[in-house]
């Protein structure tokens, strides 16, 4: 199962929704922050989390196993998108062929 949206880490507890957690770690709540930090991720980032949902006591958690964000492939576009300015091309070699130039001689003789 997975929930998308945005990331909030309030008082150590990371939630999308409904609070992560780590299923069978000592501190729950506190391994699953650990583990969305670890991964660069923070507080108001997009993200899809995939896990279950469950319950930690009286508290409706999701259990997490993998993290992911949302907005990686539109980076990635939006930097394909920008413009560079031109390139500039240098002389091109063509092989095996020699470029040979005869200048004109000048003759002697004048123009009246």
């Amino acid at each position: 199962m997975q929930r998308s949206g945005r990331l909030r880490i309030v008082n150590d507890v990371s939630s999308v929704g409904r609070a992560l957690a780590i299923e069978g770690a000592n501190d729950a709540l506190s391994a699953a922050t650990q583990f969305v930090r670890a991964r660069s991720f923070d507080d108001g980032d997009d993200v899809t989390v995939t896990g279950d949902d469950g319950n930690l006591g009286p508290r409706d958690v999701f259990f997490m196993v993998a993290i992911r964000g949302q907005t990686a492939g539109v980076a990635m576009l939006k930097q394909r998108g920008k413009k560079k300015g031109a390139k500039k091309g240098g002389k091109k070699k063509v092989s095996g062929a020699k470029k040979t130039t005869t200048a004109k001689k000048k003759t002697g003789k004048k123009k009246k």
